[in-house]
This record gives structure tokens, C-alpha cells and sequence, in this order.
């Protein structure tokens, strides 16, 4: 289920870049500078994989306060990507880029929609990632007990891999 899932969010976010790239082809289209902000982001949410990688080899080691200590530092983290994300909109707003209304930007649209779309996401791994924090709380996670911490990992990596392709694709396609 857990890669039928992601190959859906794969298909999602591949026919939302090829709108881009169709759209960008038209009149009316004027690049925008992504937000500053988007930059503090991708590097926290690289630093959740780590963090995340860390607390799966904790769990293989049977070091339960190992776990718990990393899985907190992710879900630290990837709340953190989100205020960065949030930022980011305000950044855009200050600068005049916005999603709807009459001085509405295509270009700025599909920034705010795509990273709100990718950051609906996040929110869904953040819970998986609190459900594993719970369980790691009562030691549920040791080397013979990795099946959850696992699938969370997959997914969260999967999450971290797409924002890396989507903010160089955004980053790539908006100065165009």
C-alpha cells in the first residue's frame, strides 16, 4: 500500500510540473525569485532524512533512547520545514507574488499550490511520524521490530527526495 501511495503522489506532482512547463510556454507568463525561505527548508528537511536514517540504525541496535531522542529531532525538524514553508508564502506575499486575485502571478500560483500540495504531504508523514514516537516511547522498535520504523523511513525519504526535485524544478522553471 505504502508504494502504491507514493507512486500516486509521483503521477500527482509529475502532471502538476508538466502544467508548468505547458503553461510557462505562454503569454502572460513572468518568472518570479523563489522565496529565500524555501532554501532554510530544503535544508532542515535534509537533515530530518538524517535524522530519521539515525534513529532507524539506533532501533537496529536496540538502543531505545537513541530512538527516541532521533524520531523527536524529525518531528522537530519537519514541523520546522513547514514554518520555513510558511515563511517562504510570506516572503512571496511581501514581494507582491500572489496566488489568486487580480495581480495574481501564474508563475507564483503554482509555487503556492505546488509547495502547499507537497507540505499536505508533510503533515501526513509528520503524523506517521508521530504514531512511530509513540510506539518508540513504550521501546516498541528493536532489530526485531523494524516494520514501522521502516515504512515511516521509505516514506519520509520519499517526501524529502520530492521537495529536492520539486524546489529545483520550481527554482530551474521560475527564473525562465
Amino acid at each position: 500500500m505504502l508504494y502504491i501511495g507514493i507512486f500516486t503522489v509521483v503521477m500527482l506532482f509529475a502532471a502538476l510540473t508538466s502544467a508548468v512547463i505547458l503553461r510557462s510556454a505562454d503569454t502572460g507568463w513572468a518568472p518570479i525569485a523563489m522565496p529565500n525561505m524555501f532554501w532554510f527548508s530544503t535544508g532542515v528537511i535534509l537533515f530530518s532524512s538524517l535524522t530519521l536514517n539515525m534513529a532507524f540504525s539506533a532501533a537496529r541496535k536496540n538502543a531505545f533512547n537513541q530512538v527516541k531522542i532521533y524520531l523527536s529531532v524529525t518531528l522537530v525538524l519537519g514541523i520546522l520545514f513547514g514554518v520555513f514553508q510558511v515563511l517562504g508564502w510570506q516572503q512571496m506575499v511581501h514581494n507582491q507574488i500572489f496566488m489568486a486575485g487580480p495581480n495574481a502571478s501564474p508563475a507564483g500560483s503554482y509555487v503556492y499550490f505546488i509547495s502547499f500540495l507537497h507540505l499536505v504531504h508533510i503533515l501526513a508523514g509528520l503524523l506517521y511520524l508521530m504514531v512511530i514516537w509513540t510506539k518508540s516511547l513504550r521501546n516498541t522498535y528493536n532489530s526485531g521490530n523494524l516494520m514501522g520504523i521502516k515504512h515511516a523511513a521509505i516514506f519520509w525519504h520519499f517526501l524529502d527526495g520530492l521537495w529536492i526535485y520539486l524546489f529545483l524544478f520550481l527554482l530551474l522553471s521560475m527564473n525562465f
